[in-house]
């Protein structure tokens, strides 16, 4: 039986509200917004927040963090204060964070002290530019040891790390979960959206016939989650999380379809999902950013939808701005509250638009029913949430409820593919030997007008998917496939040119900016191979491709899709390697590279090849750090999986981190001989985690483990079972 994921606390910092509550309040006035240049780049965005809590934030939170890490530790502080997470087992703990873009603002900062010659050395900041930061600080604010993970779909981020924190919920891969969605304004930012012509000139005004574009705001939303069996005494259930629909455009890098298709088929399985009538919806939270484009689009979803029966709906951007990455969860707490409160928010500044209209005031439903919070982001990816107040019974102490482990097995893998320089080769690079990709090399086949707009990295996720998808033999993907990828720094080069660009020239490329966040490589993939279900890039460092093939692995299972398109990848880039890595390399490392492994995966009998492997474990956790701890940790693993540590026939582990490995050899109880390193295939970086199946397939029937340490002190443990 599944558990049923409950809302217990959340906590909320943004530009218009000190505290969820405050902001709830400020949704029904006017504009929350102070225009002012952001920088001098001339171009304008709220400012508001200089002078206000979010500033207030920073302060308190003087350690040296990005400005994205302090306003989420404020909402994190407002949720831990209202409950107490002391009766959940710390390894129980999950920490599931929804971010576009991360630590921009200083990374973007230590990207121009680079540019303009500054001292050799990269600048401390330069490490925030990796998404996962945000999770990795939350998680050891809190004290969560259990799984840590960043998901990255631009606008809709949040929404999503909310689904899969309620996926291992009920899964019972955790007990509890910290969900944190956040994204601060940054040049890079305000100039991209600028460069795309997205900005409006005054307050934005969702839906409004006159609607010209978005505001851009900051926020910092955290819900913390737990099994409604397990809910602590004192705790109240707050609401429930019904179910969840996610789909993919599969259109265009940064405009929906017009006809609002993606968003409908979103909205549908939500609904489908949550066994809900077109009755049950009282209020629809719209992602509603104030363009032409997206606005019709989301309308035509809701008519699709609910025909002449479209319920209350609303967009609260015109007073917090779109908060990009964290717009998700924002959007999520203020359902939450109208439901509760027995209120909803109107849309300010809607004065009129097309017919039926969104609220213009303040307007009391009868009871509270069902809400639905949208959230719709670049590459087409779209979430929907449904959400309850209702019937919010009392749980049980957590302590006298067990869990039940998921078995992993049943799930294959069908195909694989890789790119990497020396894919065609036996030689693995030499230590300290930069190992890159030939661009050109790629798709030959593929038209070079078409292959123009994709940069290198998202032409190696094609290929290698696209090998892996032919030793599969599929044709047709649609709603059945997923794409769940994983990446360390995304398209660093790509934010690299884009920031380089207007820093030299003040003229920003467009291009450039929409291949800066990090899932662009799902969604071309997606785009590419026409995948309707799914889409999503993940990442947590050394650990990130396990990260996405246990979120797809979870999907499978769920029923959300039949199979999935894993893959990991990561590109060398000049500023990320010379200034960030290269310091990091313990002695005898293989220099940081291009590389991309690419599997699909899914239950037996999902495509018409032949199985080449089942996936038998996958667990991750906060790592102890202590050999003994962890080599205790993987012996429980395998007896719970009924997997003898004898029947490995090879073990594997990513990267040299500092001797920490061959310290793990010394465990008391388990012995393995030596590990096999990933980096010495594929060049290290953070997606050679990515080539553990790979290196697998290639030695024959058996056992074969990978145990994954990643510089934040995250671990992870997959056992593959090689046909």
């Amino acid at each position: 039986m599944r558990r049923r994921p409950t809302v217990i606390s959340y906590g909320l910092c943004c530009d218009s509200g000190k505290g969820a509550g405050a902001a709830f309040r400020a949704s029904f006035g006017k504009s929350g917004f102070l225009f002012k240049p952001f920088g001098d780049c001339g171009l304008y965005a709220s400012r508001r927040f200089e002078k206000t809590h979010v500033g207030e934030a920073c302060v308190a939170h003087s350690e040296k963090l990005p400005r994205c890490a302090k306003i989420l530790f404020a909402a994190l502080d407002e949720a831990l204060e209202k409950v107490s997470l002391s009766s959940f087992d710390p390894e129980r703990i999950g920490v599931y964070a929804g971010t576009s873009v991360g630590g921009i603002l200083e990374s973007e900062n230590a990207f121009e002290k680079i540019l303009k010659g500054g001292k050799k050395g990269a600048p401390p900041a330069f490490k925030f530019y990796e998404c996962s930061a945000m999770a990795e600080l939350v998680a050891r604010r809190a004290g969560a040891r259990g799984e840590c993970a960043t998901y990255s779909t631009a606008c809709s981020s949040s929404s999503l790390a909310l689904e899969s924190a309620c996926l291992a919920i009920s899964e019972g891969r955790c007990d509890a979960a910290i969900v944190c969605g956040a994204d601060t304004l940054s040049r890079i930012t305000v100039e991209g959206f600028g460069s795309l012509g997205l900005l409006s000139k005054s307050d934005c005004r969702p839906f409004d016939s006159e609607r010209d574009g978005i505001n851009l705001g900051e926020a910092g939303g955290v819900v913390i989650l737990c099994a409604r069996e397990k809910l602590p005494i004192g705790a109240r259930a707050l609401a429930e999380f019904i179910s969840f629909g996610a789909t993919c455009d599969a259109y265009h890098a940064t405009s929906p379809h017009p006809g609002g298709e993606g968003a409908k088929k979103a909205i549908e399985k939500c609904m489908r999902k949550g066994c809900l009538a077109v009755s049950d919806i009282s209020y629809y939270c719209a992602h509603g950013t104030g363009t032409p484009a997206n606005d019709s689009a989301e309308l035509s979803a809701l008519k699709g939808v609910f025909g002449e029966n479209v319920p209350p709906y609303s967009s609260v951007k015109s007073i917090f701005g779109h908060t990009l990455g964290a717009s998700g969860i924002l959007n999520a707490i203020i359902a939450i509250d109208a439901l509760r409160e027995g209120t909803l928010p109107p849309s300010a500044g809607y004065v009129s638009g097309s017919c039926p209209g969104p609220l213009e005031r303040a307007e009391k439903p009868c009871h509270a029913k069902v809400a639905l919070s949208v959230s719709l982001g670049f590459g087409g990816n779209n979430s929907c949430a449904a959400i309850s107040v209702n019937n919010l019974e009392a749980g049980v102490n957590p302590k006298e409820s067990a869990h039940e482990p998921i078995s992993e097995g049943g799930i294959f893998i069908y195909g694989a593919g890789v790119s990497r320089a020396n894919a065609g080769s036996d030689m693995p690079p030499g230590p300290g030997e930069i190992s890159l990709v030939d661009e050109n090399s790629l798709l030959p086949d593929i038209p070079v007008l078409k292959k123009r707009k994709w940069a290198k990295l998202q032409k190696m996720f094609i290929s290698a998917s696209r090998e892996a998808v032919s030793q599969a033999k599929v044709s047709k993907f649609g709603d059945s496939v997923c794409v769940s990828c994983s990446t360390g720094l995304g398209m660093v080069s790509e934010t690299s040119r884009f920031l380089e660009n207007f820093m030299v020239s003040d003229a920003p490329l467009p291009t450039a900016f929409t291949n800066s966040v990090h899932n662009a490589p799902p969604s071309a993939i997606a785009g590419f191979l026409k995948c309707f279900a799914y889409n999503c890039a993940s990442t947590a460092k050394e650990i990130s491709f396990e990260a996405a093939l246990m979120e797809a692995c979870a999907r499978i299972r769920n029923g959300d899709c039949a199979a999935a398109i894993v893959a990991g990848g990561d590109e060398y880039n000049s500023l990320a390697a010379e200034y960030a890595m290269k310091k990091c390399l313990p002695k005898g490392s293989r220099a940081f590279s291009d590389s991309c492994a690419a599997y699909f995966i899914g239950k037996e009998g999902c495509c018409d090849g032949r199985p080449l492997a089942e996936i038998m474990l996958l667990k991750i956790r906060r790592s102890s750090k202590n050999p003994k701890h962890e080599s205790a940790w993987i012996e429980e693993s395998l007896s719970e999986a009924g997997i003898s540590a004898d029947s490995i026939k090879a073990w594997f582990t990513p990267c040299r981190l500092s001797g920490f490995s061959e310290k793990l050899l010394e465990g008391v109880s388990l012995n393995f001989g030596g590990f096999t390193y990933l980096e010495d295939l594929s060049g290290r970086n953070y997606s050679a985690s990515a080539f553990g199946a790979d290196a697998a397939l290639s030695r024959g029937i058996g056992f074969y483990a990978q145990y994954s340490l990643s510089s934040a002190s995250m671990a992870a443990l997959t056992v593959y079972r090689v046909l």
